[in-house]
């Protein structure tokens, strides 16, 4: 599941909550019990930041 959650939210801890805070809000609409990749995948993650105000960079530190 790990990898899986990193594929769909690239890694941003804001989608990683979004996805998994709707995902369990589908769950419980469903009177499920857990939580699989078939249920995330149908939770659409919008992305509303335009992608030219990420900084490449970030989080990579140089060793030198």
């Amino acid at each position: 599941m790990p990898e899986y959650l990193y594929k769909r939210t690239g890694g941003v801890v804001g989608f990683l909550e979004r996805l998994i805070e709707d995902g369990y809000r589908e769950a419980v609409d469903r009177g499920l019990e857990s939580v699989a990749e078939g249920l995330l995948d149908s939770v659409v993650i919008i992305d509303l930041t335009p992608a030219t105000d990420r900084d490449p960079d970030a989080g990579i530190t140089s060793l030198c």
